[in-house]
């Protein structure tokens, strides 16, 4: 018997091995950093994350070690802005340098210096892509490292510039999905230096996101089509996606090659848009409603009751 793919709009059967996905969405998730696994809304996770830091109440020297760590080896304290610039040398060598290298490099390479909330939100994010989502500990390693880096590259700071053959150019370097997994490995550890226990709070959190989503109060897990493509912004967040055209997804006509941002939103609207976050099932099911509903207004409507014949003998 196969499994069907993680993805609740792709019909095609899961791969053993490989996350819970198909071959295509498997292939369009780590090579084009497609988030078609789905994810959590940045608000609903931003909420829980405050909710547990107050809960947790993690002592000053234990959330300076975790600051520390997330910072990496380069830049453990001072001004972020004082931070030094990351080595393209190391990030774009050939062949690729081990991860132990790189990582260094890419902490510093993140535009705003880490908090705590942030890397809380990783760690949310992690839990529930395994026991909401059903994804496998890599997949849920790499929603970390995205939601904790928030951006597609590592930046330097503002105002420095590289020199590359004589020439001052201000290029950057675009995170891959393994870096985006070493990343929230690091995050969810350092989420556990500040009190979270892997055994007792992951129910919690569960709990609290299935309540609030039957509450109204949080969003329902945001469902990417397989044929949804990324954003070309280095600075835009690593969950943003573009959603497909009208030819792919023909049932969603007001949303078709929009950007959808990681909070669910779509781009330069404030309201939430409905009917996105849907499987096969439902949006067929949604499609022959809107069909019989077309019918029905074509359609002679006609009366099984007979009309009175008490005044002809009356």
């Amino acid at each position: 018997m196969h499994l069907s793919c993680a993805n609740p709009q792709c019909s095609r059967p899961a791969i053993r091995g490989i996350g819970q996905l198909c071959r295509i969405c498997n292939h369009r998730l780590i090579t084009r950093l497609v988030p078609v696994c789905g994810f959590i809304p940045g608000p609903a996770l931003s909420y829980i994350a405050r909710e547990l830091l107050a809960d947790l109440k993690p002592t000053p020297s234990d959330t300076r070690t975790a600051l520390e760590l997330m910072r990496g080896t380069r830049h453990r304290q001072g001004p972020w802005a004082n931070r030094p610039v990351y080595s393209a040398a190391v990030l774009h060598a050939s062949p690729v340098a081990p991860m132990s290298r790189r990582l260094p490099h890419l902490l510093v390479g993140r535009r705003n210096a880490p908090q705590p909330q942030t890397i809380m939100i990783a760690c949310v994010h992690y839990h529930l892509a395994r026991h909401v989502l059903g994804l496998d500990h890599r997949i849920g390693l790499y929603l970390a490292g995205a939601s904790f880096y928030q951006r597609r590259a590592s930046m330097r700071p503002k105002g420095v510039r590289r020199e590359y053959r004589g020439k001052t150019v201000a290029n950057c370097y675009r995170l891959r999905f393994s870096e985006y997994v070493a990343i929230g490995r690091l995050a969810v550890k350092a989420a556990g230096m500040m009190g979270f226990d892997a055994h007792h709070h992951p129910p919690q959190v569960t709990t609290r996101y299935l309540q609030g989503v039957e509450d109204s109060g949080f969003s329902q897990p945001i469902v990417v089509h397989p044929r949804c493509g990324i954003t070309a912004g280095s600075g835009d967040h690593p969950l943003d996606h573009f959603l497909p055209r009208p030819d792919y997804a023909p049932s969603l006509p007001r949303f078709n090659s929009k950007i959808r941002r990681a909070s669910g939103k779509i781009a330069g609207r404030a309201e939430y848009p409905e009917g996105l976050d849907l499987s096969i099932e439902e949006l067929k099911a949604q499609q022959q409603a809107q069909r019989q509903v077309a019918a029905s207004r074509f359609s002679v409507k006609t009366t099984s009751e007979q009309p009175s014949t008490d005044w002809l003998f009356g």
